[in-house]
């Protein structure tokens, strides 16, 4: 992550995380049945590979935030999540939980039984780099069915897309076939990076780009790339914390770099990104 020197503008005031995580390793040992999400963090990720509660952001600047899921098909995260919310987490407004796409008999029971409450279930995803086929899994017969089924339904979900730029195309296809979902795109895609920064297959990244909905920023380069592609409007800030620590950086590392590469932009376009796009998108009302 490089460094932005950024004086020439302030802070912003207010922030809505769309993106954060916690996660207790020794509590999701007793989920079942465990699949591949589960095996992440490990030691390939030292810096991360230990608890995060909600005591670990007392001292992050943020006013209001999301909680996406780190597991997937795992009702029993949602449950522990709203429990944390009600104990030591009100800050969290809503979950992006992960369910199961393939089991569309109950799809439908499980989000109304989540949907109540303070802290909600707003919206599903699905972690593709953990599942056995992720080019194949969003063409499954069952899974379409499932959403379907959200598309036809008056619940206001939304659902968070894990993708490469190899498959982004998967983004534009279900948005056109499921027009009540709102997509988000998370991590834009995670493109690729090389040393000088552009990734040879950036043109068919923003090509696919141009297709999409909605996009969460990143903290590189990319996003001012984009922002020539499409309005302002379509970015919410998630900083994807604390996937985005490392040895030598902090949240509000996250927040000056994010804000440098915005700084061009004027106050009430950094305030939609920063707080009013992710309230709209995630249809937050309480706050």
């Amino acid at each position: 992550m490089e460094k932005v020197n950024n004086n020439s503008s302030p802070r912003p005031e207010k922030i809505f995380d769309a993106h954060i995580h916690f996660w207790d390793l020794k509590k999701r040992r007793e989920y079942v049945p465990q699949n591949p999400s589960f095996d992440w963090p490990n030691n390939s990720t030292p810096g991360i590979f230990k608890n995060y509660l909600p005591q670990d952001y007392s001292h992050v600047p943020f006013h209001d935030a999301i909680f996406v899921q780190a597991l997937n098909q795992c009702p029993q995260e949602i449950e522990w999540t709203q429990e944390l919310c009600k104990s030591s987490a009100p800050f969290i407004k809503g979950i992006v939980g992960g369910l199961d796409f393939t089991k569309p008999d109950n799809i439908l029971e499980y989000i109304s039984m989540y949907r109540k409450g303070k802290c909600p279930l707003i919206g599903l995803r699905h972690i593709l780099d953990a599942d056995k086929d992720p080019q194949g899994f969003f063409e499954r017969e069952d899974v379409l069915k499932s959403l379907e089924l959200i598309d036809r339904s008056n619940l206001d979900m939304t659902v968070d897309l894990v993708l490469r730029p190899h498959n982004l195309y998967i983004a534009s296809n279900l948005a056109s076939k499921y027009p009540s979902i709102r997509f988000m795109i998370d991590h834009i895609a995670k493109p690729q990076m090389s040393s000088d920064g552009l990734s040879s297959r950036h043109e068919t990244w923003m090509r696919e780009m141009k297709k999409v909905l909605i996009i969460v920023m990143s903290m590189q380069r990319y996003p001012v790339l984009l922002m020539k592609l499409t309005r302002i409007k379509r970015f919410v800030f998630g900083s994807d914390w604390p996937v985005s620590i490392d040895s030598s950086y902090e949240y509000d590392d996250v927040i000056r770099l994010a804000d440098g590469l915005l700084s061009h932009l004027s106050v009430s376009e950094r305030e939609d990104i920063f707080y009013n796009n992710g309230i709209g998108f995630y249809g937050i009302k309480d706050l």
